[in-house]
Parts: structure tokens; sequence; C-alpha cells
């Protein structure tokens, strides 16, 4: 029996974890973003945890368009205010009409969520007209090589990596290799990316990191904090069951040394 923690969703959490980036991006349609921030109420609860801020300007963002007799075009003058918490592990982004959420140093998921629950809660306390029509929730889990690798995860990803480890020759050199499938889950998206990424592809793959990367997308419309708070926490329980789909007893003890 393995000792496992519980998060706000009932989902499992570990002692360790090999979680290089979180990231969750919130979408409204009303209001631009800035807005809030003009918002003293909402302001005050973004100094709070993230106490670090400045503002760039992307010089070319291409503009989305949802009517099909618009044309799409590009906003030369799009600011991004990016706010820091106290030990810079967290940012806080505010672009245009999205809100981004981003962890390099991922402890557990109350932790992650409550830097920026008290704010979308203000939001709508604050906006009660404010609807989002996109929660992203994203997971990259890096597994730096060992012996052990394939041992770490479920049949089907075990005989992936045998494949393509032992496909490497003196002509075949392996540069990248993703394995990725989209699954539909009660109205969202989620997507699942695995293999051996390269970050200095097309170069040949020398670090055998192992990514495994899970994706979840929801474009239905919300119109309250509740439902947002609970797509949030539902799109957390998936992810956690999907990498629970994937992953072996022997990384399961592994993340709970």
């Amino acid at each position: 029996m393995f000792f496992r923690e519980v998060n706000m969703d009932n989902s499992i959490h570990y002692k360790r974890n090999n979680i290089s980036n979180v990231i969750l991006q919130i979408e409204f349609l009303k209001n631009e973003t800035l807005s809030f921030i003009d918002n003293s109420k909402i302001y005050a609860m973004i100094l709070e945890n993230f106490p670090t801020q400045n503002i760039d300007t992307i010089d070319e963002v291409e503009v989305r368009v949802n009517n099909p007799q618009e044309v799409p075009g590009v906003d030369k003058h799009q600011y991004i205010r990016k706010s820091f918490s106290k030990d810079y592990s967290c940012k806080l982004s505010v672009l245009k009409k999205m809100i981004s959420l981003e962890s390099n140093n991922y402890i557990d998921f109350n932790s992650f969520y409550g830097n920026i629950q008290g704010i979308l809660k203000t939001i709508f306390e604050e906006f009660p007209n404010e609807q989002t029509i996109r929660i992203g929730l994203r997971f990259i889990n890096m597994f730096p090589y060992d012996k052990n690798l394939k041992s770490y995860f479920n049949e089907h990803i075990k005989n992936y990596i045998s494949f393509y480890l032992n496909e490497k020759s003196a002509e075949n050199k392996l540069s990248r290799t993703m394995n990725r499938a989209e699954f539909l889950n009660q109205g969202k998206r989620i997507v699942l990316q695995y293999g051996f990424f390269n970050p200095s592809y097309p170069a040949i793959l020398t670090k055998e990191d192992f990514v495994l990367d899970i994706d979840s997308i929801n474009t239905s419309v919300f119109g309250s904090y509740e439902d947002v708070n609970a797509a949030i926490l539902q799109a957390h329980f998936s992810i956690c069951e999907l990498f629970e789909n994937c992953i072996s007893d022997r990384l399961r003890g592994k993340l709970n040394e």
C-alpha cells in the first residue's frame, strides 16, 4: 500500500514529482483582463501573492475571430503584465483577455491553484456578468533517463520507449519522437503527449530525458466562480487520473520515497 496524500479535488498527491512546468490559462469573453487590474480589490489580491511586477510589449499578436465574415488581423500593441511570487517560482501573466498562472517549482495543486483561486473569486464578485470561454490546465513531467526508465510506465509506453531506444544505430540517429493522443471527456479535450522531445532538435538526441505532457482544454462557457472553480478541479482530477493510467507501481513507489 502506497502512502498518498489527497488534493482539494480528491486527486492523488505524491511526496515527490517530476513536474517541470504547470500552466493554468483562463480566457474571458467580455472584459479585457487589464480592466481587472484597475479594480482595487483584485489588484490588492494580486499584489498579496505576486508582489513583483513588470509590463512587456508584444510587437505582433495574431487576433483570432469567431465570426467567419471577419478577417483575422494583427494587434501591434498588446501588453502583457507579469507578476511574480515572492520566491519567483510562480508567474501570473495578464494578456488581453487571458490570465495565465505558471509554476516551474510545483509542489502540490493546493498551493499552486491557491495562488489564483481568491483572485478568480473576486473577479466574478466585481464583474458578475463575466464569462470564461476557455480553461486550459497543463502538466509537463520530465523524467531524466536512467536504466529503469522503461519500468516506470505502463506496457504501451514501455514498448514505445524500448522500440525507439533500440532503433538507434550508426545509421539511424534519433532526433525527436513524440506520441500524441487526444481524448474527449465530459465536454473537454485532454491531450496526452509523451516521448523524447529533445530541446536541441533538430540536432541528434544526446540527452534521453522522457517527457509526459498532459493538457486539459475546456471551451465551455462558464458564468460564475463556482462553475469555473469546478471546471479547474475537474481538469486536474482528469489529468491525475490519466497520469495514473500511464505509470507503474514502481514509479509510484519512487515518487513516495
